[in-house]
C-alpha cells in the first residue's frame, strides 16, 4: 500500500514537471497533440439551400485528420466528401472554420484524470482544397495513417483540404497546472514536436 502511494505521488510530480506553463511550451505541446491525434471535430458555417433557415449556424462533424507533411508548419489535412454538410459548407465558405483536437488518452486510462483535465486545442482559420500538384504527396501521408479512407472515393467524391490556422487556443487542463490561453501563430508554426508535454501515441483504438 505504501509503495502504491509513493508511486502515485511520484507519478503526479512527474506529470506536473512536464505540464506546460508558458505560451511557448503550450505551442510545443499543441504541435505534439496534433501529431499524435487521428481525428478531431471540424466546425463549419452552414450554407445549405435545402435548409435555408439553418444558414449561418455552426455545424460540427467528426473527421479524420493528419498534420500537413508537405509543410510541417501545423496545418491540418482533412478528406471531405462533396455531398456532406461540411463538404458543401467549405466549398461555399472556407474563410471561417475551426477544428478541435483533444487528448484522447483518458479512454485508455480510466484511473487517471478525467476529460476536463486533458489537453485540447482549437485551431480557427481558413480551409482550401489541396492544389493538384500536391495531392499525390498529401494523399500518401494521409492514407498511411488512415488506410481505410483510401477506398471512400469509390462511394462518393472526396477531396483533400488544408486548414490553415489564423488563431490558436490551448487548454492544457486545469489552469493551476497548465497554460490556458491564446498561442501566437508564429510560435505554433515554428514549434517542433519534440516536447514531452502531451504523452499520447498515435494508435487506432479497436
Amino acid at each position: 500500500m505504501k509503495l502504491y502511494v509513493i508511486c502515485t505521488v511520484l507519478l503526479g510530480l512527474l506529470i506536473l514537471a512536464y505540464a506546460e506553463k508558458t505560451e511557448k511550451e503550450a505551442a510545443l505541446a499543441a504541435r505534439q497533440l496534433l501529431n499524435s491525434t487521428i481525428h478531431a471535430e471540424l466546425v463549419t458555417i452552414v450554407s445549405n439551400t435545402e435548409k435555408p433557415d439553418l444558414n449561418g449556424f455552426p455545424f460540427g462533424s467528426l473527421e479524420y485528420i493528419t498534420p500537413d507533411c508537405t509543410s510541417n508548419n501545423g496545418d491540418v489535412i482533412m478528406y471531405l466528401a462533396d455531398i456532406s454538410v461540411e463538404g458543401e459548407d467549405v466549398q461555399r465558405d472556407g474563410e471561417r472554420v475551426s477544428v478541435t483536437i483533444r487528448d484522447l488518452t483518458y479512454y485508455r486510462d480510466t484511473d487517471g484524470p478525467g476529460v476536463m483535465d486533458r489537453a485540447r486545442l482549437s485551431l480557427l482559420g481558413t480551409i482550401a482544397p489541396i492544389a493538384d500538384d500536391q495531392v499525390k504527396d498529401v494523399e500518401s501521408c494521409f492514407f498511411k495513417i488512415h488506410p481505410d479512407a483510401a477506398y471512400w472515393k469509390y462511394a462518393h467524391v472526396f477531396r483533400m483540404w488544408r486548414l490553415t490556422p489564423k488563431e490558436i487556443y490551448w487548454v492544457g487542463g486545469f489552469g493551476s497546472r497548465h497554460y490556458i490561453g491564446w498561442i501566437s501563430v508564429d510560435l505554433y508554426q515554428t514549434a517542433t514536436s519534440a516536447a514531452l508535454v502531451v504523452k499520447q501515441q498515435r494508435k487506432r483504438r479497436v
